[in-house]
């Protein structure tokens, strides 16, 4: 923190219902806001050469720098004769140095409760501290209750900027409330991907209860674009290497934060670990992430599919003797081996991480280590992150340079159901963007219509399995040709086995190219 960040947020300062005096080292006052001066004087504004033993009868900025401490009194203003409540409290840099003291201010006649009051004044003092970590200007404090106490011109500019904001302003402070922690999202406005907002929420504490948070906004700007793209090509390697973190799991709605700190948590725990999803939400890419996050990350990663033929309880057991420790991913649970069946016999091999996965939830709803992702049509909201991290996937493959998503477009793609969830939704934007033309920097809706006109599959509507099982089928064609029906290679991008592959390829009748 530094007093130049307090200086710099003047504005904001001047709009507190307290008054706010910056002191120096040497007792000079460096900034006092309207309310102040209104305390301590009648018709001049306080300057820079003015001390505080000149305005205050009994000042504490020294005691306070002397003992680094909080000192809360009630004074007089000598020239206004206003009997006032002082709090005075160090201002410490990051290596803790002294930088000055932060002085609170309220009139005396302002309040009933002298208790209540100081604890009001204990809110406003950690406010105090908390801006001085932030050196934007756009920023508000909301209190407990979640109403805006002060907010500077800059925030109330960019909120209204769009209406999405208010919404995620309003959701990560309830996420900072109930978590008790700073939280920071990454807002990509107007699909436009290297124009982001950077919204960062944090708590304001006050004996240990939380009493409000300060959130601030800061536009993402281009010079952070190498940044960027370097964490973006370093997660396209992972995809490619079928390495996936943590980090990997795109979302920002509440749902997907929430199978985040699950998978962070369970895998802590050593304990089965339980997957639960529509086809396409991406069930192994969520426990290939959890295994690369173990202590297991070195050891091997065994997949065992219950709706292959040739699976069977003891050509589990026989592989996990064989490589001793790992993860084993058990998939397609629940129609022909249960998950109490599967636990209950491999609840010997403790030097293994299970992780068992169900595209019915109910299969593992009486069982502890649960994690349950959405469909894709039950978290819109984390489509524009997910296109945009696909067209950077799909520019690095094709080598184009799209930066932009057409309006009208987005909206279509937020209002699809997505049967084949964000599988499907992967292949169409790289199906789009294999039809583009090479100096082409934007996808818009005709891109689409061309895509959906040539390319689509007619989808019956009996049942929702079928619409899923003719996208897979669709998929698996589609990598075939792009592999030139090499399958160990289109088995690899897939991310499934080899003997996976030629069971799908069978059961959807592919012809295999040979």
């Amino acid at each position: 923190m530094s007093a130049k960040n307090i200086i710099l947020n003047e504005e904001l300062l001047h709009n507190l219902p307290i008054g706010v005096v910056l002191i120096s080292n040497d007792s000079h006052i460096l900034l006092a806001n309207k309310k102040a001066e209104q305390l301590l004087l009648k018709d001049k504004k306080l300057t820079t050469r003015t001390k505080l033993y000149s305005v205050l009868v009994e000042s504490k900025n020294i005691e306070v720098q002397q003992l680094r401490r909080i000192i809360k009194q009630v004074d007089y203003a000598i020239e206004t004769d206003q009997k006032i409540v002082t709090q005075y409290s160090p201002l410490l840099g990051k290596n803790h140095e002294l930088q000055g003291v932060i002085l609170l201010l309220q009139s005396f006649n302002e309040f009933n409760d002298m208790v209540y009051d100081f604890t009001k004044l204990e809110y406003w003092r950690s406010a105090m501290q908390k801006i001085a970590h932030f050196p934007g200007k756009s920023f508000r404090i909301v209190n407990k209750s979640g109403q805006t106490d002060v907010a500077s011109s800059d925030w109330s500019k960019i909120i209204e900027y769009t209406e999405k904001l208010t919404e995620y302003t309003e959701q990560q402070f309830t996420q900072a409330m109930n978590k008790r922690r700073t939280i920071q999202t990454v807002i990509n406005t107007e699909t436009i991907i290297n124009q982001s907002l950077i919204l960062i929420t944090e708590p304001i504490f006050h004996n240990g209860k939380i009493a409000g948070c300060l959130q601030e906004i800061k536009v993402k700007k281009q010079n952070q674009d190498t940044e960027r793209k370097l964490e973006v090509m370093t997660k396209l390697v992972r995809k490619l290497e079928n390495n996936y973190k943590l980090v990997d799991i795109i979302g920002q709605t509440t749902e997907m934060q929430l199978v985040r700190e699950q998978a962070k948590l369970y895998l802590k725990t050593a304990r089965p670990i339980l997957i639960s999803g529509e086809k396409g939400t991406g069930k192994r890419t969520l426990a290939k992430a959890i295994h690369n996050e173990s202590k297991l990350q070195y050891e091997a990663f065994l997949t065992f599919d219950c709706n292959h033929p040739s699976f069977s309880l003891n050509k589990i057991k026989i592989h996990l003797a064989q490589f001793k420790k790992g993860t084993a991913f058990i998939y397609n649970v629940g129609n022909l081996f249960s998950a109490d069946n599967l636990l209950r016999t491999l609840e010997e091999y403790t030097d293994f991480q299970l992780i068992l996965s169900s595209t019915n939830i109910e299969t593992f709803n009486s069982l502890k280590n649960h994690i349950s992702l959405p469909p894709l049509r039950e978290r819109v909201d984390d489509i524009p992150f997910l296109v945009t991290y696909f067209i950077e996937l799909f520019n690095n493959k094709y080598n184009l340079n799209i930066e932009k998503v057409d309006e009208d477009l987005m909206k279509v793609w937020m209002k699809n159901e997505w049967p084949g969830n964000v599988a499907e939704l992967e292949i169409t934007v790289g199906n789009m963007m294999n039809a583009v033309s090479s100096n082409q920097t934007k996808l818009n809706i005709e891109d689409l219509k061309v895509f959906t006109t040539n390319d689509s599959v007619e989808v019956e509507t009996d049942t929702l399995q079928n619409a899923v099982d003719q996208f897979e089928k669709k998929f698996i064609v589609q990598t075939l040709k792009e592999c030139n029906h090499n399958k160990t290679k289109t088995a690899k991008l897939l991310g499934i086995s080899i003997r996976s592959l030629y069971y799908k390829m069978e059961k959807y009748q592919i012809d295999g190219g040979d």
